[in-house]
């Protein structure tokens, strides 16, 4: 077996694994990279793969894979319980270990949790992340991985991977878009939620994202090692599934697969989630092209090993205490327990004239409405749970003396073809024929799901989808839970007929035989037109029910493997037509209508906000929801969920959801200078609370903020104490508000209660583009405690000690991304991965603006600087007056910067702001100011430059 150094424990962690690697060999070494690591018999090492959801607790695939399923992220964000939120982590961590030891395929390296910001409600995935906020949601990311490695600093329990880095927040195009960002938007932002669980040691790993930062891939950002790694003590990187072979085909950013392996791995990605073979291939073409040294690959080698030998894999398995974990852990009574307390804390009030809590006693009759009272949906990373208490069944155990009467509102369609005149039939073979006589024949009528622009139809005679079949539609399929939902059908009204798409935007036809199909059509035919009739109204049949009820519950929101989903997102945050005419009409019949809302993601309800007596929300709460809805109806749980989102009143409020610059946009609570819907960190409650006595202590890192908060109710319940921070009078666009700590904690009925809060002075902190750093701002700023983002009563001033601003020195080199403005300017990496540099995109140009600089004693500008081709031209200005400029040269390769030097041709003196203005195809890489002429050493870098070979000829060359 060779030298067995990697296997002494005495040993420091890292010199095990280099023991290790000096005795692979280069095969073998190769073979690491891949996520499905191979075996390397020789040593007795097996085969290890990464990747295992862990979302809402353990997302196993198999129906005898039970787990306890938590409510969907953003609704554990919606807790603001950190506390709550590192137990479940726990159960997970617990839940992974006893599957990866009793079943095969399983993988202790996870993939997860998810920290992208959710800054846009669009978004198809805000259901899997911690909402808008980077603290709110790195607070909740550092509790949950916490629970799930464990307590023992030399033994993880598992090992998250946080995903994905960064900058992924849009699914049309994720594979080949571009996040353009700003230094200020990455590091105050964007950054921010993924730092505390590196830094705090819980996440080892990261996942990146499919998308390109500033024109350059994810896997190949640089700050992954220089970040990440060096700064914030990251151990490993592994890209997202098929990303190295994307960047080629989909990014089409390098013309072959070693070359992207080669850059991953030189920036700090270590790991490849895609095809083994191709992995191994493309690693060796690095190798034999010289885009990749062996030492190189070693240090990949090391990180990808590291979070096995943390598992304890080389370790004697009797002294690893995660091993054995028992059968009876799994889904027990004790986790059943510490879920409905996550289902409870999740929940939201986000109005109450009164009427809620009902009073049990005054309820004879209660009429539960719409699909989700009495269905569980589950979303792509749900894993297997036992059971599911539905919002029926939860009514159901708590008013056993009651009369529930249930309908679940969807109408009973029969469609007709225009062409046969027919109705769409479902045949005893399944198959689906327009060929059906009569409407009255139940096969002919199907159960419509209408969720807003996609809907699924049930046949009525065998209780199934329809679905895509080969080419045609068959009445087949139980369920949309499916990577593929070919199910959905997307129609189309015009002129009275109705037209369908199928699930992949293929039209829906009548063939000649009468046969339902579907396929590509380059025009609207008559075998594509349809009516719908509807046979039973579902609205109706919910008026009914409601009619003689003493009050209604009316259950709507999402499916979340329909509309917006992994790779899909929302074109509209208004709630679907139909579940709008839903609760109107049935608020129309019952004034006494309580709206509960069950969704991945905010809704647009400005109208219900208005008139219906209550509304909840809740995300899809997992097996415990039904309860937990219940009893928060009937007073049981007292709410005090808050939105981890804001809450716009429509979707004419949002940017472009690719607009990823959060200052300029004006977006999320941070920016926002409108009125939402509901604020960030919102959330009513049964009970009344008070706040007073803010006092902030100037310690030498912190401000130590306590708080009395006070229950004027003669109900106990949990509060959510919220700390904002905002600068006063801040020269920089600033946050108007900033969360920096938070509480959950009960407050008995008339109780006061001191909360204290230590706040670290790094959260002051703003990227000062001119030091290329974080910087605190020396001044006034004000602290705010309260229940909510938007509740400025319970203020203080403090002064913060800190850096006095201080004018740019223009004798320095100036990165032109460093600025602090800019207007219809794009940035861009360079395709080296070394840098970035700034082009103007607008037709009448773009503009820079560097702030505040010293001109004394200047007399020309250096230029570091190209074009996209054409000509074009780059001034510089101060006080509306241009001061140098130049037109540039066509420029065949626009990377290959050259330097000029401009006379300036009006003298400036003190401090003023500086405008640089760039013609349409202008780049800019950086610029300095000097007091004498350097135009030797420019003709020198520019004679070298030319005389360089530039890095696409070593490739054509290749």
């Amino acid at each position: 077996m060779g030298n067995t150094d990697y296997l002494d424990t005495a040993l420091p962690l890292k010199k095990r694994i280099k023991n290790l690697v000096l005795q692979l060999t280069l095969e073998e070494k190769i073979g690491l990279i891949p996520t499905r690591q191979a075996a390397i018999p020789r040593l007795n090492i097996k085969e290890y793969s990464y990747g295992t959801e862990i979302a809402r607790g353990y997302v196993g695939r198999d129906d005898s894979e039970v787990s306890t399923v938590f409510p969907q992220p953003i609704g554990l964000a919606s807790m603001f319980d950190t506390e709550l939120m590192e137990k479940l982590g726990e159960i997970a961590g617990n839940e992974i270990r006893y599957y990866e030891e009793h079943s095969s395929g399983h993988r202790l390296v996870l993939f997860g949790p998810t920290v992208d910001l959710a800054r846009d409600p669009r978004w198809g995935r805000n259901e899997e992340c911690y909402g808008e906020d980077p603290y709110l949601a790195g607070q909740c990311v550092k509790a949950y991985t916490k629970g799930i490695v464990g307590n023992k600093p030399e033994y993880y329990r598992a090992i998250p991977s946080l995903k994905h880095f960064y900058a992924n927040n849009n699914e049309k195009d994720r594979c080949s878009s571009n996040s353009n960002i700003t230094p200020r938007t990455k590091y105050e932002y964007y950054y921010r939620a993924f730092r505390p669980a590196i830094e705090a040691g819980y996440a080892p790993g990261v996942m990146t994202s499919y998308n390109s930062i500033n024109g350059l891939p994810a896997m190949i950002n640089p700050d992954i090692d220089r970040v990440c790694k060096k700064q914030w003590g990251l151990k490993f990187a592994v890209t997202d599934g098929g990303d190295m072979s994307q960047t080629v085909n989909n990014h089409k950013f390098t013309k072959n697969h070693g070359k992207t392996v080669a850059m991953a791995l030189k920036n700090g990605t270590d790991v490849m989630c895609d095809d083994a073979d191709l992995v191994a291939d493309s690693i060796r073409y690095a190798l034999n092209k010289g885009l990749l040294t062996e030492k190189e690959l070693d240090k990949a080698v090391i990180n990808a090993l590291y979070p096995r030998f943390l598992l304890g894999e080389f370790n004697p398995e009797e002294s690893n205490p995660y091993i054995g974990i028992p059968e009876s852990t799994v889904n027990c009574f004790k986790y059943k327990v510490l879920n409905l307390q996550a289902a409870r804390e999740a929940i939201t009030l986000l109005k109450n004239n009164g009427i809620l809590p009902l009073k049990k006693e005054r309820i004879k009759k209660l009429a539960v409405l719409g699909v989700h009272a009495n269905t569980s949906y589950p979303d792509w990373y749900t894993g297997k749970s036992s059971y599911n208490i539905t919002i029926l069944d939860g009514f159901k155990a708590l008013l056993p003396d009651s009369e529930i009467v249930y309908e679940d509102c969807r109408d009973i369609v029969a469609i007709r073809s225009v062409e046969t005149g027919n109705y769409l039939k479902v045949n005893d073979d399944e198959t689906v024929t327009a060929d059906g006589e009569f409407s009255d024949d139940i096969r002919c009528q199907f159960i419509k799901d209408d969720w807003g622009g996609e809907i699924t139809l049930t046949s009525v005679k065998n209780g199934k989808y329809l679905t895509v079949d080969g080419s045609e539609y068959k009445a087949t399929c139980s369920s949309t839970y499916t990577w593929f939902v070919m199910p959905i059908l997307k129609p189309s009204v015009k002129n009275g007929a109705v037209t369908y798409k199928s699930w992949n935007d293929r039209a829906v036809f009548v063939d000649k035989e009468g046969k339902l199909r579907f396929g590509e059509r380059s025009r609207v035919e008559e075998n594509q037109l349809f009516s719908e009739e509807i046979i039973h109204d579902g609205i109706e049949r919910g008026i009914k029910a409601v009619s003689r009820a003493d009050y209604a519950v009316v259950c709507v929101g999402n499916n979340p493997m329909i509309v917006a989903r992994e790779e899909y997102d929302r074109e509209y945050i208004e709630l679907p037509f139909f579940q709008q005419e839903l609760v109107r009409n049935i608020y129309m019949a019952n004034k006494d209508t309580i709206m509960c809302l069950i969704s991945s993601y905010p809704y647009a309800i400005p109208e219900f906000d208005r008139s219906i007596p209550a509304i909840l929300y809740t995300a899809h709460g997992g097996p415990e929801m039904g309860t937990a809805i219940a009893e928060t109806v009937l007073g049981t749980n007292n709410p005090a969920g808050r939105t981890p989102m804001t809450w716009y009143i429509s979707t004419e409020e949002l940017p472009s959801i690719n607009d990823y610059d959060i200052i300029e946009s004006k977006s999320t609570y941070q920016y926002y200078d409108r009125f939402p819907l509901y604020p960030f960190g919102y959330g009513l409650s049964y009970s009344r609370f008070r706040y007073g006595g803010l006092t902030v202590t100037d310690k030498l890192d912190s401000f130590e903020v306590s708080v009395n908060v006070e229950n004027l109710s003669n109900l106990g319940g949990d509060e959510v104490v919220q700390v904002y921070i905002s600068e006063i009078n801040s020269r920089y666009r600033r946050p108007l508000k900033q969360l920096c700590a938070f509480k959950r904690e009960f407050i008995d009925a008339l109780e006061k209660k001191t909360f204290s809060f230590s706040v670290s002075k790094k959260e002051f902190a703003r990227w000062d583009v001119s030091r290329s750093d974080y910087s605190f701002d020396e001044g006034m700023y004000l602290i705010y405690a309260g229940g909510v983002s938007d509740d400025d009563r319970c203020n203080t001033k403090v002064f913060l000690s800190g850096r006095k601003p201080l004018s740019r020195n223009l004798h320095n080199k100036i990165l032109a991304v460093n600025f602090d403005d800019k207007q219809g300017v794009e940035i861009k990496a360079q395709s080296n991965a070394k840098g970035e540099y700034v082009f103007g995109k607008e037709t009448f140009g773009g503009k820079l603006e560097y702030w505040d600089c010293d001109f004394d004693n200047l007399k020309f500008i250096t230029v570091k600087a190209s074009t996209e081709g054409n000509p074009a031209k780059i001034s510089f200005e101060t006080e509306g007056e241009t001061i140098a400029s130049i037109k540039l040269p066509p420029f065949v390769e626009p990377e290959k910067f050259k330097t000029f030097e401009l006379k300036i041709e009006k003298e400036v003196y003190g401090a003023h702001n500086l405008t640089i203005r760039l013609g349409k195809g202008a780049n800019i890489l950086s610029f300095r100011f000097t007091s004498n002429s350097d135009a030797e050493n420019v003709n020198k870098e520019n004679k070298a430059l030319d005389e360089s070979e530039s890095e696409s000829d070593i490739e054509i060359n290749e």
